[in-house]
């Protein structure tokens, strides 16, 4: 081998090790963002988090990142599809401020090697939401529109809503891929909102990141109660209040009934801390949190309000066995079903086998039913 050739070898070999020195040294240096958004204006920093936004929503190629302690804008002033919403990205910059808002700026970004999990949006009544949750990904539930106004020449427009805590500003972009004109909503329609906290200037906005986080949903009974349907899409470990008939009562003995309105209907679970004091027929408050048990959706409750006793229980749906899915919750009615199979069990109980034109499915009839 040459000297020049030996020469390059060398020189490559550096490269390598002075490239992962400093890519190491970068991770090494990670903080948290809550930490780094404490820091003072021109200070470097760097910072590990997820992507929570498509790069150039609001501008540029920019997004935003999370970690456990917060999050903070990245601003990237060049598009780019180099990063996506889910990333988990390395970032070494300096801190700057924006029209009121922190972010990331003036560095270098990189993948990454070990991910971390995207984050659920918080659920925020608007009374919680403040300068301090900047940066976060949250969704607001069954807030009202106020008002609705376009701002800009390309679609852009905003939105006050309010819950029963409070009043707060919804911007929304058009680059997120909808347009003034293309919203169907109205003032007093009501709607479940996920997006990011921002600022402009000292004004606090929630920014949603697509079309799809406009979710327009039906008025809330009364203030602070949930339809069921919309309660069975609310992140698991949400705190949610129905009002419901029970259409099953706790014949299994496995401290679980069924509750629905007119929206749908769910599993409640009670711990064993609780007592079951009501019947097959009454009208109930229930507060609790939603989850999800083999597959299904639940609210495991923590408050059992009688409402009214023995009201009219819902009529139930007629559906076919290849749509049990989509009316998980719902009294159902299967019309002209074949039982194929009967197991006796020597509680009394049994399961019996059945079909359809559609499919096939085990129905379990409690000794208790």
């Amino acid at each position: 081998m040459g000297l020049a050739r030996r020469y390059m070898v060398v020189m490559l070999a550096l490269v390598v090790l002075i490239t992962g020195t400093i890519l190491g040294s970068a991770h090494s240096d990670v903080v948290p963002i809550a930490s780094a958004r404490e820091l003072s204006d021109g200070e470097s920093v760097t910072v590990k988090g997820v992507v929570t936004s498509t790069p150039g929503n609001w501008g540029g190629a920019g997004f935003y990142i999370q970690d456990e302690t917060g999050g903070v804008y990245v601003w990237e002033p060049s598009p780019s599809d180099t990063y996506s919403q889910g990333d988990t990205v390395v970032v070494a910059g300096k801190l700057a401020t924006f029209n009121g808002e922190r972010q990331v700026q003036d560095g270098s970004i990189v993948f990454a090697e070990e991910p971390m999990p995207e984050p659920e949006p918080l659920t925020k009544k608007l009374a919680d939401l403040s300068l301090d949750n900047e940066g976060l990904l949250i969704q607001l539930q069954q807030v009202e529109i106020l008002e609705l106004r376009e701002v800009n020449i390309y679609g852009t427009f905003e939105m006050i809503v309010e819950d029963e805590t409070g009043k707060a500003l919804v911007r929304v972009d058009n680059r997120i891929g909808i347009r003034y004109e293309e919203f169907d909503g109205e003032v007093g329609d009501f709607y479940t909102l996920t997006g990011i906290i921002g600022q402009f200037r000292g004004a606090l906005q929630v920014k949603p990141r697509d079309p799809a986080e406009l979710v327009r949903v039906e008025p809330p009974i009364e203030p602070g109660v949930a339809w069921i349907a919309d309660a069975r899409e609310f992140p698991d470990g949400t705190e949610v209040t129905v009002i419901g008939v029970i259409t099953a009562p706790d014949t299994m003995s496995t401290r679980t009934f069924y509750v629905q309105d007119k929206s749908a209907g769910i599993m409640v679970h009670y711990p064993s801390s609780l007592t079951f004091a009501a019947s097959y027929g009454d009208r109930v408050r229930i507060a609790g949190a939603t989850g999800e048990f083999n597959g299904e959706r639940q609210i495991v409750m923590s408050h059992l309000e009688v409402v009214e006793e023995n009201v009219q229980v819902p009529e139930p749906k007629v559906t076919d066995i290849e749509g049990l899915d989509e009316n998980e919750g719902f009294l159902v009615k299967l019309e002209r079903v074949t039982i194929r199979n009967i197991t006796t069990f020597s509680s009394g109980s049994s399961n019996i086998d059945i079909s359809d034109k559609t499919g096939t499915t085990v129905m379990r009839v409690e000794v208790a039913t």
